[in-house]
């Protein structure tokens, strides 16, 4: 399904989890088990859509600054959606995408989401990226310094958007299309700042829990309202 209506890239921005489990009473961390689940059952409804790449942002590179428990317990449930859920993930001819740095992740997480790439790394058909200790800030930073080691200051025509999108982590990845961000926040928070160029954004004040196939569509119908001109002037319609 190539169709101009529809985004080839969609990047959700899950948010409000933990809101999500003080409405019921419930800790932050049952909200961030029924995001998971939440996680599981949308990736399917955005693959059968016909997008190709979606993306989510699992854990920024300032989440860091949450309580100590909390951040705990999130990479206990990385890593074990990493475990549980890589079967499915193959079983659906994706290729998964970690995006982010490692520094300050447990080992055996950062294997286990190599481990998963390199599974899938023949897939083709649908690309799921997930971003862990990720900051699109952070993400520049260290781009250029792998720029830096391989270009020659000497030769600044080198120094190109092209050039420099190949050591980003999603130097594979087409820009985004279609930015969704849960729970009525409206903001970015430091994710994919460089792939969002010109993309539309969606806010919808849907918990990211409750978030559906129909809120999914919602987006897609607002996207597709969009007339995308990528920075050219509007055509207009008169004489």
């Amino acid at each position: 399904m190539d169709s101009p209506s529809l985004p080839g890239h969609v990047a959700i921005i899950l948010d409000g989890n933990g809101r999500w489990a003080q409405r019921r009473g419930l800790p932050r961390l049952a909200g961030h088990r029924a995001g998971v689940r939440a996680l599981r059952k949308n990736f399917k409804i955005v693959r059968q859509s016909g997008t190709r790449y979606l993306s989510l942002f699992g854990f920024s590179t300032e989440n860091w600054n949450r309580p100590t428990d909390e951040v705990r317990g999130l990479m206990r449930i990385f890593l074990n959606a990493a475990q549980r859920n890589a079967k499915e993930i193959l079983d659906a001819r994706t290729r998964f995408h970690w995006i982010g740095s490692e520094n300050g992740l447990a080992p055996i997480l950062v294997r286990r989401l190599r481990q998963l790439e390199e599974k899938t790394k023949q897939e083709d058909e649908f690309h799921l990226i997930l971003a862990i200790n990720y900051g699109g800030r952070d993400e520049v930073v260290r781009a250029a310094r792998r720029m830096a080691g391989n270009a020659s200051p000497a030769n600044p025509s080198q120094w190109t958007w092209e050039n420099f999108s190949k050591y980003l982590d999603t130097r594979d990845i087409p820009d985004v299309d279609l930015v969704i961000r849960t729970s009525g926040e409206q903001r970015l928070s430091n994710f994919m700042l460089m792939q969002m160029a010109y993309a539309e954004i969606f806010f919808t004040p849907t918990l990211w829990p409750d978030f559906t196939g129909e809120t999914f569509q919602q987006a897609l119908d607002f996207y597709a309202s969009r007339d995308r001109r990528r920075g050219t002037a509007a055509i207009s319609d008169e004489t």
